[in-house]
């Protein structure tokens, strides 16, 4: 490069950086996403005015193989960011809306796309037939996951439900877009190498996935002196990220599918210092780089030469995106019971291509599937398809689809006010177990857990001097929900569940039978009809079947006991949050439990409570692991054994060990005795804090971690570590909170309710927990929902 070259390039970078700001600016007082500003100056600098004179001017011929080079740089880091921004977590808290909005918004374009390929051959002859019809498919089905985020942004929708439903699908969709897209470039052709070299991406994202994550754990967590934040960090991640683009390059695919394979085997979790630290350095770079990229990818349009031919299949090409991306979103929604409106909203989401188009019609320019007039009339089409977005939400949207998620999913649909069957269920935040330790109960009511209303009277709703766009209604839901709660706890006081079980009531034999007044006896009975509790037939109540199982007091698995307890420790939150000190009368050790718990009726109650709070997550953890490879496995803190008994039931080769206190020992040879068990889990006593734990491949958590702080756990972990044997692992669950402790109520409640309870239990994040055990020695982490709440950790010990 000649001196005056180089006065050229740094000139032009300048130039693009400006146009670049002004671009963003305009665009944003224009309602619209900053980068679609960015592309359409791009586009503006490119040969469609002034017939390419100023395009040839500005960036002549000698300079723009540099410009290319910094624009792939660009893209290899803005594809990193996509593919690690692949957040598969929200899939399982949108359930079946989510799925169905992605499998409509990509198969029915993918349909019409297919058919609209074949129509552009008449007079077109690329590289490969089939590989043109593949990727004009693939093109129409795109959804631009980066900027739908900032769009959801700018719009105040970030963290709503339609939000995340959208994001959920969006994600799911670049996945099947960028696989897709590599099957193109193989039908296309591979450059003149061998085909036998594409074989060779699938061992590679393997070795990536197995092999490179834990290694780029490890020298995430480790990061040099500095931690996280060290430069040596920084250079692991784009050393990787480099070499990762020039594999799939050297293979035959495009190197933007080695950065998106990259960004999505990278760990997750704070502890790798990737969300705080190291992210926002890449996205600053690419910031920079990006605006290059928009000019190289806007000397290749020239929209000046499209002529009435090409404005025709510009039409064609608009109408195919526009009315398969919507139709398909739409129909996918409604096909799960959305409303007619929210699906509308949500097609016009997952219509927005931008960007993500771009990238991907850069790669079917480079290998010969589209020539410059489709590509020109192929990047309109994107542009378009973005701009559309703002305006149709400004048709759509109200004030209630921009209020927080705050409902429960029930099978991924969210539950309407006034729906059938739309009944509240007693459902407790969390348990604990084990081994002596304090326990954690707090029950919440879910009938108030659903969408906002999808009404325009509903969205209007608003308190006198409310804020534009709100209402009352979230707090009034609250409100309704401490009702339900106190309506309850005085039937459980009352014993009333147990009394109507065997012999159903009319009101005035419930007055009668506990001396409460007639004038509030049938609003109070119904009132426990409507949440499910009591049934009613001829004028009488009797129990319910959930209720039966859960509230009557004769039953081992009663939790009437622990809800007084909880209503008891949660009337003094305010003390507790002045002092920091637990408001049950614990003290510290694992002596209190035996104090509080004297009688084997009491130890026998409590532990029934407790397998009825925590069974839902031990069955599940039958499900959670391979255990067809464990010989041995040790529950720590197991009480009655309620885990290992479901895991010995469906595994009976597993050699099974209940560790806990010695006073646990008796109500556990009951309960096995009960289950017909005996003989096939062991009990071996003792304090896992002064005494070593079994020898086991497996070792078991259930609920108590979260009993203790943040040293404790971190012996805890050691402990489990010099139990395990090489190879082998330790499992732990509890009610995780999410990483950005914006989300999981429940488990901030829980972790509330921790210190309320224990003098130093807490809940904690998937990335705290997976820095003890990885402090301890494990050699990899990893974490997955178990159920309900609760967030299973996989800790693995190297052999």
């Amino acid at each position: 490069m000649t001196e005056l070259n180089a006065a050229i390039l740094f000139a032009d970078l300048s130039l693009i950086l400006v146009m670049a700001r002004v671009a963003g600016r305009i665009a944003h007082r224009l309602g619209q996403p900053a980068v679609i500003g960015e592309i359409v100056g791009g586009l503006l600098l490119g040969p469609t005015l002034f017939h390419g004179v100023l395009a040839h001017t500005l960036f002549p011929l000698d300079v723009r193989p540099c410009l290319s080079a910094l624009a792939n740089l660009g893209l290899v880091l803005f594809m990193f960011v996509v593919g690690y921004e692949v957040d598969f977590g929200r899939l399982r808290g949108c359930g079946r809306i989510a799925v169905g909005t992605a499998l409509g918004s990509a198969a029915v374009p993918f349909a019409l796309g297919a058919l609209l390929a074949l129509h552009l051959l008449r007079a077109r002859h690329p590289a490969s037939r089939a590989g043109f019809i593949l990727f004009i498919a693939v093109a129409v089905s795109v959804t631009a996951f980066p900027v739908l985020a900032r769009i959801l942004s700018d719009r105040r929708m970030s963290g709503t439900w339609l939000g995340t439903i959208a994001l959920s699908a969006a994600a799911v969709c670049d996945l099947v877009a960028w696989t897709a897209l590599a099957a193109v470039q193989v039908l296309a052709g591979t450059g003149g190498r061998s085909p036998w070299l594409l074989l060779l991406i699938v061992p590679y994202a393997l070795v990536l996935i197995t092999r490179g994550r834990p290694l780029l754990a490890r020298a995430l967590r480790g990061g040099g002196p500095e931690g996280p934040a060290s430069a040596g960090s920084l250079a692991v991640v784009l050393i990787g990220l480099l070499v990762s683009a020039a594999v799939t390059q050297a293979l035959g695919l495009h190197f933007v599918l080695g950065a998106f394979l990259f960004g999505l085997v990278m760990p997750r979790g704070e502890g790798t210092g990737l969300p705080d630290v190291l992210l926002p350095r890449v996205q600053f770079t690419t910031t920079l780089l990006l605006p290059v990229y928009f000019i190289v990818a806007g000397l290749n349009v020239d929209l000046s030469r499209i002529g009435a031919s090409g404005l025709w299949d510009l039409g064609l090409i608009l109408a195919v995106a526009v009315t398969g991306k919507f139709a398909g979103t739409w129909l996918g929604a409604r096909s799960q019971g959305l409303p007619a409106r929210r699906s509308a909203v949500l097609a016009t989401l997952m219509n927005t291509r931008g960007l993500t188009e771009l990238i991907a019609l850069s790669v079917g320019l480079q290998i010969g599937l589209l020539d410059g007039g489709l590509y020109s009339e192929m990047v309109v089409m994107a542009v378009v398809t973005t701009v559309m977005t703002g305006p149709l939400l400004r048709c759509f949207v109200r004030p209630g689809d921009r209020e927080p998620v705050r409902q429960e999913q029930v099978g991924g649909v969210p539950r309407q006010e006034g729906h059938p069957g739309d009944v509240a269920r007693i459902v407790p935040l969390a348990g604990a177990g084990s081994s002596g330790h304090p326990v954690v109960v707090e029950c919440r009511t879910v009938a108030s857990c659903r969408a906002p209303s999808d009404t325009a009277e509903g969205d209007g709703r608003m308190t006198k001097g409310a804020q534009a766009g709100a209402t009352a209604e979230p707090l009034l839901q609250m409100a309704a929900d401490f009702y339900k709660w106190r309506t309850v706890l005085f039937a459980v006081e009352l014993g009333l569940f147990t009394a109507l079980l065997h012999t159903p009531m009319t009101p005035a034999g419930v007055c009668d039978r506990f001396g409460i007044g007639r004038r509030g006896a049938a609003d109070f009975l119904d009132s426990l009809v409507s949440v499910g509790l009591l049934e009613r037939a001829d004028g009488a109540y009797r129990t319910a079947p959930l209720a039966a199982r859960f509230l009557d007091g004769e039953k081992a698995a009663y939790l009437g006991r622990f809800l007084q307890q909880a209503d008891a420790r949660w009337s003094r939150v305010g003390e507790g949050l002045l002092t920091g000190e637990p408001q049950n009368g614990a003290r510290p050790g694992a002596g209190m439990f035996v104090r509080q718990h004297r009688s084997r009726q009491e130890w026998r109650a409590y532990y029934g409570g407790m397998d009825a709070l925590n069974g839902p997550s031990g069955r599940a953890l039958v499900d959670a692991f391979d255990w067809e490879t464990v010989k041995r496995v040790t529950d720590v803190g197991g009480a009655r054994g309620n885990v290992l008994a479901e895991l010995v039931r469906a595994y009976p080769h597993l050699e099974a060990t209940v560790f806990d206190l010695p006073a646990v020992e008796p109500v556990f040879t009951e309960h096995m005795a009960e289950l017909g068990l005996t003989g096939r889990v062991a009990f071996r006593p003792g304090d896992f804090f002064r005494d070593a734990l079994p020898e086991s491949e497996v070792v078991v958590f259930g609920h108590v971690l979260h009993d203790w702080d943040v040293e404790q756990r971190r012996q805890l972990a050691r402990r489990a570590f010099e139990a395990v044997a090489p190879g082998g692992y330790a499992l732990a669950y509890d009610t995780m909170i999410d990483e950005e402790r914006r989300t999981k109520t429940n488990s901030l409640l829980v972790s509330l309710n921790m210190m309320l309870c224990t003098p130093g239990g807490s809940e904690y994040t998937p990335s705290e927990g997976a820095r003890w055990f990885e402090d301890a020695g494990f050699a990899e982490v990893s974490h997955r929902p178990l159920a309900g709440d609760d967030t299973l950790l996989v800790a693995h010990r190297a052999r």
